[in-house]
């Protein structure tokens, strides 16, 4: 964050500013989006949008307990949104795709300030317990000091010579190599793929693997963590939701057909992979029988909001603490009304 926003929001915060805001939006549900958390390693560097360290998310609890937010379930936040009946100020916590870390992290964190949780879980590398192909070549190409890379017989069907000097070409690698991984190769393919392009690129995956950074929680550490209080509900098998409606569909009973005999009860909360989401998805979610859907768009949920297009903050190691004050304060809301950017769809 730029020294001059910083400085804005301190003196916002000093002239009263933000209790205003807050008094102003106490109506408005504030839904927190959080993902995966580290306690020691490198993964808050290489993606600081999809990593938060534990002590960063302890902070942030301390934060909402110390400034009176009520933390509340998402079914009580709905209900409330229905009927009117909500605590000023109402915040749900969220945590997306299903992290090991997850467990671990905030597992550990929520329980002592008794706050729930809803943490929707994608389930194909959950049944698979591979790392997420994706998302470690990407590491492997932002870790790795090698500029040149000859792919050798033993990488096929990856074939050519990267040059990986510069960020861009780094990306570009990681692109032609994903997509070789997902259109040609199987799953225990890609294993190996990503095994020996860890050897070429010199990178010890060993932390990695051991600790299942890049993984998703198994059955057992699901288990566990309904078990903690964390409310595990959808969040589409594979981590796509097409719009083509028999597509997405088979998303949400793919992923119901792992994790409702986990959670033990019916999934009526879904969230929109990678924030891609559209209305024309709302017919096939009244059709599946989901009761509510978050997006990624930022903003607070007042009464009357569509529940398949809630908004959230979207909290993360690069968002700095005053920034996270002024979102929950509900003066970013205000400003972005200002600015004419608050993106609350309706029904």
């Amino acid at each position: 964050m730029s020294g001059f926003k910083t400085l804005f929001l301190t003196i916002s915060k000093w002239l009263g500013l933000f209790y205003i805001s807050r008094r102003l939006t106490r109506r408005g549900v504030r839904i927190l989006c959080y993902h995966a958390f580290s306690t020691d390693g490198d993964e808050c560097d290489f993606r600081p949008k999809l990593f938060m360290r534990c002590s960063t998310f302890q902070k942030r609890l301390q934060a909402l307990h110390s400034a009176g937010y009520p933390v509340i379930t998402l079914d009580a936040a709905l209900q409330g949104l229905e009927n009117g009946n909500l605590p000023a100020c109402a915040t749900v916590i969220t945590i997306d795709d299903g992290f090991p870390s997850v467990y671990r992290c905030a597992g550990e964190a929520l329980p002592r300030y008794k706050y729930p949780a809803t943490v929707y879980v994608t389930s194909y590398y959950s049944v698979k317990q591979n790392p997420v192909f994706r998302l470690l070549v990407q590491y492997l190409l932002w870790k790795t000091s090698v500029t040149t890379v000859a792919v050798p017989e033993s990488l096929r069907p990856l074939r050519g010579t990267f040059s990986l000097g510069s960020k861009q070409e780094k990306s570009d690698a990681a692109d032609e190599i994903i997509r070789v991984g997902q259109e040609q190769c199987s799953e225990e393919q890609r294993l190996s793929l990503l095994q020996g392009l860890a050897r070429l690129l010199e990178v010890d995956l060993g932390r990695i693997l051991t600790e299942r950074v890049f993984h998703v929680m198994n059955r057992e550490e699901l288990l566990a963590a309904a078990a903690k209080g964390l409310d595990v509900q959808l969040h589409t098998h594979r981590h796509r939701f097409p719009e083509e409606s028999g597509a997405a569909a088979r998303e949400i009973i793919d992923n119901r057909a792992v994790l409702e005999p986990i959670a033990a009860k019916p999934l009526r909360h879904f969230c929109y992979p990678s924030g891609v989401w559209s209305k024309n998805h709302w017919p096939v979610l009244a059709r599946e029988g989901i009761r509510s859907a978050t997006t990624s768009a930022p903003g607070l949920n007042f009464p009357g909001a569509a529940p398949y297009g809630l908004l959230r903050m979207l909290d993360s190691e690069d968002v700095t603490q005053i920034e996270f004050e002024a979102e929950m304060a509900g003066f970013a809301e205000l400003l972005r009304r200002i600015r004419g950017k608050s993106r609350a769809p309706s029904a």
